[in-house]
């Protein structure tokens, strides 16, 4: 998908309910958002969400899902290890849960949440300035159920990836 800058709000036109996504996230410091990242489990009109992102001043990352129903509340906040002006982003959303790794692991959050069907839309938001997510890409995951004497058992046991990108 290339380089998304964004001042205020941006929707991804990707409709997905199990993905990874990746990207590098970049701020000028005269001009960095206070609060910079992407909700996910969106569903139309925006009412219901999880978000994950960082806050450049208070050199944090956290995952949210205030704004879901099912279940309700809930919000973790994780310490940057550095000031730098980027970090990396991979996040893992399935159909149970929101995974952030933020700097190749050195920070992760997990939330368990179950999106209403139709709640799968991503938006990406920066807050008082403006932020790119470098090399964005957003690979949907698909379930792949084994197969026990020649009949399917409806169990996941592993994920296969295919680019959207």
């Amino acid at each position: 998908m290339g380089d998304l800058e964004v001042r205020g709000t941006h929707e991804l036109d990707v409709r997905a309910s199990s993905y990874e996504l990746t990207c590098t996230l970049e701020w000028a410091a005269a001009d960095a958002a206070n609060d910079i990242g992407l909700e996910v489990c969106r569903a139309p009109g925006g009412g219901r969400f999880v978000s994950a992102g960082i806050e450049p001043p208070a050199a944090r990352a956290y995952l949210d899902r205030t704004h879901t129903v099912n279940p309700g509340g809930g919000r973790t906040h994780a310490p940057l290890e550095h000031t730098a002006a980027r970090v990396s982003l991979r996040l893992l959303v399935d159909r149970t849960s929101v995974e952030l790794f933020v700097d190749e692991g050195r920070s992760a959050q997990s939330h368990r949440v179950f999106p209403l069907a139709g709640d799968d839309r991503i938006h990406f938001y920066a807050r008082g300035g403006s932020a790119v997510f470098r090399d964005l890409a957003v690979r949907e995951l698909s379930v792949v159920a084994p197969e026990v004497s020649g009949m399917s058992t409806g169990c996941s046991s592993s994920a296969r990836a295919s680019s959207t990108s």
